[in-house]
């Protein structure tokens, strides 16, 4: 089975549609970073020699919650604008 998904080419503001489109999937992405850079497995071979003991939790607080905010911040933002976009898109169904 297959499916195929078109587009009917002569609907009434196309052209609008498509602009939204275009907004909607050119957002940017967050980048959020690693809650482990490198996996869980060598932080807890780094815990053994107490090297990730003191290393991670710098780590979280030098590196990850500052990036990480943004990130979010950017993540919220995205969602409402994409809510906007739908909302506008849905004056032309």
């Amino acid at each position: 089975m297959k499916l195929v998904f078109s587009r009917d080419l002569d609907l009434p503001n196309l052209g609008e549609i498509k602009k939204i489109e275009q907004a909607y999937f050119g957002l940017p992405l967050p980048n959020f970073p690693k809650l482990f850079p490198g996996g869980l497995g060598i932080w807890i071979f780094l815990a053994l020699f107490t090297i990730g003991i003191i290393a991670w939790p710098i780590y979280y607080f030098l590196y990850y919650r500052p990036k990480q905010d943004p990130a979010f911040k950017l993540s919220q933002e995205n969602a409402t604008k994409r809510q906007q976009m739908l909302t506008e898109l849905a004056k032309y169904a």
